[in-house]
């Protein structure tokens, strides 16, 4: 009834092995798993025992290398559990312990799905390791006007490094070692052509859908996502400005004996053969520990199931290298194996320089090879690595090889300290690692991660996953002899706080002493006595606040402004220079909307700013724009916020023709709908017995409606429910007091918003009215209010008309005053300019 089936990792076969008459497979799922990927698994099973057999010792010897002394822990396999031959388990396994003894002996293993891996797989790996394969690039005016063209969609669908990094205006702070435009306006600012801003006040921002992409093919997994796919998630970008300068970091700031690095690695692993003669070199070298890597231009390897290490060239020329390694030989009759070591493309497969027939000697000593030079010739922007093979002639090539150490040394590269290139991994933090860089992610949009097939994840947003699931009936599945209890969730907190990471930066830190909080925060605080405690929940980025360009004139260039303001007098006074008030800061992932190009305008008159381009500067009267809003728009609510919590922002104390106001924050738009429902006075926690085959134990989802009791139920855990028999299993539920619905998210226009029609200028006010007006909406509609008289153009009021105290139209009735016509069953409210707007009805 029962069959386990494994892939074999040497020929990937599927094998079905022996499990034994009284073989039980029990799983566990918990929903924790959705809200924690990294810790937990999805699906696991308990440890469970097959019995020696001669298929099954032949599939762990050859998979696992068990012999009568050892056997290799860090294999895991592909497995599939079938039940009456349905698949009601896919994942993986793994060999915990093997048993011997006189009679017999068994294999004692267990069952995952593959996220752990995935987490796994990406921790040792930081985000400056990611290939970025083209994006290394010169920083002249005309590449970075270039990439102000990205208006949304897929970066693949634009030229050269255009949809994957763009260089919007900032306001980043100054450094007098270089040359730099203030941002102040008239004669000594950037709105004076002898004063532009210099191209090194721009800083790169990336795509991060392409750094997840980059993530994501490093690791050997696919997503299957409708956000990561959305227009809204596309249009995010990560600022990559972890240097102390003002916009982006040159190799130019760099030493020429920066392009260099030294890894080495110390672990003994096996190479056995198998084709991997001559000049096929489909193996390379281990590396996982750097000694020097100034330039972060090496990846290591982080384990020898995945060797994925190698080097970026930065630019062009000859590359002087130097390795060398000990290695024993086992199993082998002949003197000697014959190696060959190359420089090779890991892309293209190109074989840039190559050493052949170096002899490994089969000796009781290993064979030390030491101090090997090996030059190349290599394009800029190519990733090379050290491999090997065996030579096919001379020598036994069939030989059990020991690596048992190797090291491997760029010590002279050309010069690129004069080079003005940009290499991304120069930029962005180097101890960010991929996993913080995609928890960043999850855990800010709230998605939840799950298996999805093989190396496949399914990564949605609450609403979409939730919204997704289908409709079963258990109502005859519960086992009532058993009973059951119901809990209200009591373990809530009684305040969420939803933030960004710390930063000090000058508006950060004014926000933190005027309100408390960091910048952007949400506060979700629980109306119900018996909640206690607070939990804090940190996004790892930090927040992105806008201003004006010099955060004191009135002004739609709004743009962030990142740099520590020095109110130090004596340092002030010690140099009073722009410099040293406006500090330039490192900063870390920031995240932020790309808005496209919009006008330039200050005191509302199109005014241009310039960039110097060589010796000239260049006059714009669009500016490129990048926010925590994915735009600015006249009406609240039709524009999204990158802030957890929307709040006011600083560019409105200068700035009120834009609406600063929308629901759809990241609270709103990703979180509300997890919080929300768990705190309604309806919800409650079952716990009950159920009679479930293994069918329905696979098949059930976290998303699914369970229809028992009356009511609609969602799955939060199942312990030892069995996967080979019909069995009882305790499960918890929580009880839905509502349907998710999964709402459209709003992705940037990259365009400038139309400005609302202003109101003709009356050249008069010839109709006078007696109006009723109150704060008391009943009085008004009672018409026992006050009455004050007003002038408007409009021969018969309405929505529209405009109101004035004075039959010039000169002085607009004061904004926020009810009014309402006397017989008439509407109330106006008086907008700006003394216009009308319908308030309700009597």
């Amino acid at each position: 009834m029962v069959e386990l089936w494994l892939q074999s990792n040497t020929d990937n076969v599927w094998y079905s092995l022996d499990t034994g008459s009284d073989v039980s497979i029990s799983i566990n799922k918990t929903f924790e798993d959705i809200e924690d990927f990294t810790t937990r698994i999805s699906t696991y099973s308990k440890t469970f025992q097959i019995p020696f057999s001669q298929r099954n010792n032949k599939f762990f010897q050859s998979v696992y290398n068990v012999n009568g002394s050892n056997f290799d822990e860090s294999v895991v396999v592909n497995a599939v559990v079938k039940y009456a031959g349905a698949d009601v388990f896919v994942g993986e396994s793994r060999l915990v312990r093997v048993g011997i003894a006189f009679n017999g002996g068994y294999y004692e293993i267990f069952l995952t799905q593959t996220l752990p891996d995935f987490a796994n797989t990406i921790q040792d790996r930081k985000l400056t390791d990611l290939p970025f394969s083209g994006l290394t690039h010169e920083l002249d005016y005309d590449t970075l006007v270039s990439t102000w063209a990205y208006t949304g969609g897929s970066y693949n669908d634009y030229a050269g490094i255009v949809g994957k990094i763009v260089y919007p205006l900032g306001f980043y702070g100054y450094d007098d070692n270089e040359y730099y435009g203030q941002f102040i306006p008239g004669a000594s600012g950037f709105t004076n052509s002898n004063y532009p801003l210099s191209l090194s006040q721009f800083a790169p921002w990336v795509n991060t859908k392409y750094l997840i992409d980059q993530i994501f093919d490093f690791a050997g997994f696919t997503y299957t996502s409708s956000f990561f796919e959305s227009d809204y998630f596309k249009g995010i970008f990560a600022l990559a400005k972890t240097q102390n300068v003002m916009g982006a970091f040159q190799a130019s700031g760099a030493t020429e004996n920066q392009n260099i690095f030294s890894v080495k690695d110390s672990r003994t692993y096996i190479d056995l053969p198998d084709g991997n003669f001559d000049t096929l070199y489909f193996k390379g070298f281990i590396f996982r520990n750097e000694l020097n890597d100034p330039l972060n231009i090496f990846s290591p390897s982080i384990s020898f199931q995945n060797r994925g290490h190698f080097f970026t060239t930065a630019v062009a020329g000859t590359y002087k290298f130097k390795f060398g390694f000990n290695i024993s030989v086992r199993y082998s009759y002949l003197p000697a194996t014959y190696l060959n070591i190359a420089i090779k493309d890991v892309d293209d497969g190109t074989i840039y320089n190559q050493i052949q027939g170096i002899t490994i000697f089969n000796l009781s000593q290993p064979t030390i090879v030491g101090d090997v030079y090996l030059n190349a010739t290599i394009p800029a922007g190519r990733r090379v690595a050290l491999y090997y093979s065996r030579q096919s002639t001379g020598g036994d090539p069939y030989a059990e090889l020991y690596f048992n150490s190797a090291y491997w040394e760029l010590y002279s590269s050309p010069i690129i300290a004069a080079s003005k290139e940009v290499l991304l991994q120069n930029n962005l933090p180097n101890e960010i690692t991929c996993l913080d860089f995609f928890k960043g992610i999850v855990s800010m949009f709230n998605l939840v991660v799950i298996p999805n097939g093989e190396r496949n994840l399914l990564i949605e947003k609450w609403d979409t996953y939730f919204s997704g699931g289908i409709e079963r009936d258990w109502s005859l599945k519960l086992d009532l002899s058993k009973g059951y209890t119901l809990a209200p969730t009591n373990s809530l907190k009684k305040e969420y706080i939803v933030k960004y990471e710390d930063s000090e930066d000058y508006l950060s830190f004014i926000n933190q002493q005027n309100r408390n909080q960091q910048y952007g925060t949400f506060r979700y605080i629980s109306p119900t006595a018996y909640h206690s405690g607070n939990e804090t929940i940190t996004i790892p980025f930090q927040p992105l606040p806008i201003s004006t360009f010099d955060n004191a004139t009135d002004s739609n260039i709004l743009i962030p402004h990142l740099y520590w303001f020095n109110t130090s007098k004596e340092d002030v006074a010690d140099d009073p220079s722009p410099a040293n008030i406006y500090q330039t800061r490192g900063s870390n992932i920031r995240l932020g909307f790309y808005n496209g190009l919009l006008d330039s305008k200050i005191t509302g008159t199109t005014t241009p700013y310039y960039i110097l381009s060589a010796s000239t500067a260049v006059s714009h009267t669009t500016y490129p724009a990048i926010s925590h809003l994915s735009s600015y728009e006249y009406s609240a609510s039709t524009f999204s916020d990158l802030n957890i919590g929307n709040q006011y922002d600083y560019w409105q104390n200068w700035n009120d023709s834009y609406v600063g106001y929308t629901i759809n924050d990241v609270f709103n738009d990703f979180w509300a709908s997890r919080l929300d429902p768990l705190y309604s006075d309806d919800t409650k926690i079952f716990t009950g017995t159920f009679k479930l085959t293994p069918t329905e134990i696979n098949d059930i989802k976290f998303n699914d409606r369970v229809w028992f009791q009356n009511a609609w139920w969602r799955l939060l855990d199942m312990s030892d429910a069995d996967i080979t028999n019909v069995n009882l299993v305790e499960c918890d539920f929580l009880k839905l007091p509502y349907d998710i619905v999964d709402e459209d998210l709003i992705p940037p226009t990259y365009q400038q918003a139309p400005e609302p029609s202003a109101p003709p200028t009356p050249t008069g006010s010839t109709y006078n009215y007696l109006l009723f007006t109150s704060v008391n909406l009943l009085d008004l509609c009672s018409e026992t209010a006050p009455q004050v008289s007003v002038y408007s153009n409009c021969g018969i009021l309405s929505a529209g008309c405009n109101v004035y105290y004075d039959t010039l139209a000169t002085n607009p009735v004061q904004e926020g005053i009810l009014l309402k016509e006397s017989g008439q069953s509407t109330i106006y409210q008086v907008a700006e300019n003394g216009l009308l707007q319908n308030f309700t009805t009597c």
